[in-house]
């Protein structure tokens, strides 16, 4: 049509990432509520999800992005999840989110570098 501008809409790795993390976690959130006795455990799985979410951004600094999220994530931020949360020890349900999250910050962590090798 006359006027009309077509921009190719293309998907992007992290955003076809992004999109089952949140079903899996409403998920994990749902069956937390049963694992972990109630809304405290939903709750601390919901602030798992995101502060890992946060976390994983740092997927975007080339090369060590990764590293540096599943340092932190493992050694840092979930033993404190699990001292001041009803989450009793890292089960599968923290592993999953761990890793879900730690593939968004791979990915993060390839885009970053190969933008970086192109220049």
């Amino acid at each position: 049509m006359k006027g009309e501008v077509c921009i190719p809409v293309r998907e992007s790795l992290l955003g076809r990432l992004i999109a089952p993390y949140g079903v899996v976690g409403l998920a994990l959130i749902l069956l937390s509520y049963f694992l972990y006795g109630g809304v405290d455990g939903a709750i601390a799985v919901l602030l798992t999800m995101v502060v890992l979410s946060a976390v994983a951004i740092l997927g975007v600094i080339p090369i060590f992005g990764v590293l540096i999220y599943g340092y932190l994530g493992y050694y840092y931020i979930i033993p404190y999840i699990i001292d001041v949360t009803p989450i009793p020890e890292m089960d599968w349900v923290m592993w999953v989110l761990f890793a879900i999250a730690g593939v968004i910050s791979l990915a993060l962590t390839y885009d970053s570098t190969m933008r970086l090798m192109k220049r």
